[in-house]
């Protein structure tokens, strides 16, 4: 490399390369071989050089968030007894095995297992001996078969030829009868049972056992007094 003397300027360039500028004589080049034409090139390769030499970047971690899968239930379905129609209990009442004080039982349960009260000498209007009735929880008497008829005779000892007050009326007075009871219908020409007297358009009924062993209903005045028969409820068992 030439030694510089005052009238040379040195240039010192990056990469340890060192660029003599003789303004008298020209320009030499530590490369030994580059002429004065080519200082320009090279100083533009040189220039390039550093700026796309590369940048080492200190990487940064990427932080990926994990995913964690939601589970839902699955809803189960619930079964339920449908109940849509509203239940409705009946309270029965209690009814005694027992028979009222005066009462007797039938003695043939085969045709009726309740009580039965005779009034014997005693006579009432129809609404009168209906309350007496109901005062021990009975009511004037529904014969509902023959059977049934016979043995309340049986039991009672009434004779022939009594008329006797029993639970059906004419609401209506019109000879349309119904029993007290449980409202059971009927008229004298459409009888359960027997026959009937001449129909006088009244609005209570009699029955009685009639010399020709038959039984025999009549409509007579409410008002009138008569004997009467009350009817028991009887349950074998008591729930």
């Amino acid at each position: 490399m030439p030694v510089p003397n005052q009238d040379m300027t040195v240039v010192i360039l990056s990469f340890d390369t060192t660029l003599v500028i003789d303004t008298e004589f020209g320009t030499e080049s530590a490369f030994g071989f580059l002429s004065t034409p080519f200082l320009p090139i090279s100083l533009l390769m040189m220039a390039l050089l550093i700026i796309t030499s590369p940048v080492v970047q200190t990487a940064v971690p990427v932080v990926v968030p994990v995913v964690v899968p939601v589970i839902v239930p699955t809803p189960v379905p619930t079964t339920q007894t449908a109940t849509q129609t509203a239940t409705q209990t009946t309270i029965v009442p209690c009814v005694p095995t027992s028979c009222p004080e005066g009462y007797i039982i039938s003695n043939d349960l085969t045709a009726s297992t309740n009580c039965y009260f005779f009034s014997g000498d005693d006579e009432q209007s129809w609404s009168n001996a209906l309350n007496i009735c109901r005062m021990k929880g009975a009511y004037l008497w529904a014969p509902n078969t023959l059977a049934e008829a016979n043995a309340v005779r049986s039991t009672t000892g009434f004779g022939q030829d009594v008329s006797i007050w029993i639970g059906a009326y004419s609401p209506t007075s019109d000879e349309n009868f119904v029993f007290v009871v449980d409202g059971g219908a009927f008229t004298l020409d459409t009888l359960p049972f027997g026959e009937s007297d001449p129909i006088d358009n009244d609005d209570c009924v009699e029955f009685e056992f009639a010399p020709n062993n038959n039984w025999n209903w009549d409509d007579d005045p409410c008002d009138r007094a008569q004997r009467y028969m009350c009817e028991f409820p009887r349950a074998e068992t008591c729930t």
